[in-house]
């Protein structure tokens, strides 16, 4: 009974850490593809820096303030439905955000993706702990460390070629897809 317990756990844990390792690459690269997109927004918008800079300070805010609160969260409803639901929530603040027609309302998006975003980092490594063995898990949050710097570095580039071939907006829908495919 046990090695199929086992073997079912060595099964899934490598897709299981690809969906994690996704989901905080996303909310990585999202926070740091809008830094270059805050020209193009300000343009967009005809406001300021001082203002601008919330589209930014809200997501950040949100994630730090919110964060324990979800891991207790995640202890009560289950890792798995908080890590689903941050993805829901993260892909609706995305398109929110793309479709954005007043600073107020995209700021307003960036505080709903944070939540999404706060509510799969705090998932994230709960779930890696469960499906790894124990003498793995270092080598797995590891990985996530990995995809979270990919995610950093990627998200300026990304955004650049998106803003020249696109527009500010495309930043917030590359998100789409890889969330329903995540969700899938």
């Amino acid at each position: 009974m046990d090695s199929n317990k086992d073997r079912d756990q060595e099964d899934k844990k490598w897709p299981v850490f690809l969906v994690v390792t996704t989901g905080v690459f996303l909310s990585t690269m999202d926070s740091s593809m809008v830094n270059v997109a805050l020209p193009s927004i300000m343009r967009a918008f005809s406001c300021g820096l001082v203002q601008v800079q919330w589209v930014v300070l809200v997501y950040l805010l949100t994630i730090t303030v919110s964060l324990l609160f979800w891991g207790i969260t995640a202890d009560y409803i289950g890792k798995d439905r908080l890590y689903l639901a941050g993805i829901t929530i993260f892909c609706t603040g995305s398109v929110g955000c793309s479709q954005s027609f007043t600073l107020g309302w995209l700021i307003m998006f960036r505080l709903v993706e944070g939540v999404g975003a706060a509510m799969m980092m705090s998932a994230g490594p709960a779930i890696i702990r469960d499906v790894f063995p124990r003498d793995g898990i270092g080598k797995a949050l590891g990985l996530v460390g990995i995809a979270t710097s990919i995610g950093l570095m990627s998200g300026p580039v990304t955004s650049g070629l998106l803003i020249k071939f696109f527009s500010w907006r495309a930043i917030f829908l590359v998100n789409v897809p890889v969330c329903v495919l995540l969700l899938v």
